[in-house]
């Protein structure tokens, strides 16, 4: 081979390989491609979640019965292989304070995440096992006069027995009205809405010995159980709800359905 034709072969050959190995990179995925790929991902999973909770915390009391009974109960196919670390979390091993099955939900009528919820835990509530009791305590965090007169709302309503009614209409009011009471005379007014006189207002919000005893228990144990942000849900004060549960209210209805039970058997 002359000296140019070995200078002509060598040179395509080396044009050849560049193509091809432009080729291979370009093909590809770089390492932020993927991730921006799973970020994406899990935010998609996230909104589906999220928009789930929220039509379900929307409906009407009708459409909610309506779609209760077109749907297969929850009890129907349990899935009861929870695994820790991922359907629930020990955190609390040596609380002793639940004396029967309970989920515990803390939350606030302030918090829109709680509102979403709101949905699913209603739904759970008209098919849950008689033996799992429902606890919803009020946070308060100390400094936030908005949760804190939310807190103490939750109280005067079930003083005055009307704690469900009310807990429609306050999430409505804060939420869908955007007018968050900010003083008693707010209270008053919604609880008038609810027919409650401004005189049975008074009772069950001056000065009731109940009310004030029930904000200082659920103070207590916000702090106890190291409450940062609500919703914040645990199993017989002992269990923290796992990432895993919250793939779809199905597997939630399970794990709130059979996992208390295991600590009275």
């Amino acid at each position: 081979m002359s000296q140019k034709s070995a200078k002509t072969f060598f040179t395509f050959g080396a044009i050849t390989v560049a193509i091809f190995v432009g080729y291979v990179f370009a093909s590809a995925p770089s390492k932020d491609s993927q991730q921006n790929a799973n970020s994406a991902q899990q935010a998609e999973v996230q909104t589906i979640v999220e928009a789930n909770q929220a039509s379900a915390g929307t409906v009407t009391a009708a459409e909610q019965q309506t779609q209760t009974a077109s749907r297969p109960s929850p009890l129907a196919a349990p899935a009861t292989n929870f695994i820790e670390g991922k359907h629930y979390i020990t955190k609390f091993p040596n609380s002793n304070r639940a004396k029967e099955p309970v989920l515990v939900e803390f939350f606030s009528y302030m918090c829109p995440h709680c509102y979403r919820l709101e949905g699913t835990v209603k739904k759970w509530q008209k098919q849950k096992p008689d033996n799992v009791k429902l606890i919803k305590i009020p946070v308060a965090f100390a400094g936030n006069k908005l949760y804190e007169i939310a807190s103490r709302a939750h109280y005067i309503a079930e003083e005055l027995n009307i704690v469900d009614t009310f807990g429609d209409a306050m999430f409505k009011r804060i939420h869908i009205d955007k007018r968050p009471p900010r003083n008693d005379n707010d209270l008053a007014k919604l609880f008038a809405e609810l027919g409650i006189s401004q005189e049975d207002f008074k009772k069950a919000s001056v000065n009731n010995f109940n009310v004030e005893s029930k904000i200082r228990k659920a103070n207590f144990l916000s702090r106890q159980y190291q409450v940062n942000g609500v919703p914040y849900l645990l199993i017989n004060y002992k269990y923290e709800i796992g990432q895993d549960s919250y793939k779809s209210e199905q597997t939630l209805f399970d794990l709130w359905n059979n996992f208390p039970e295991q600590d009275f058997k």
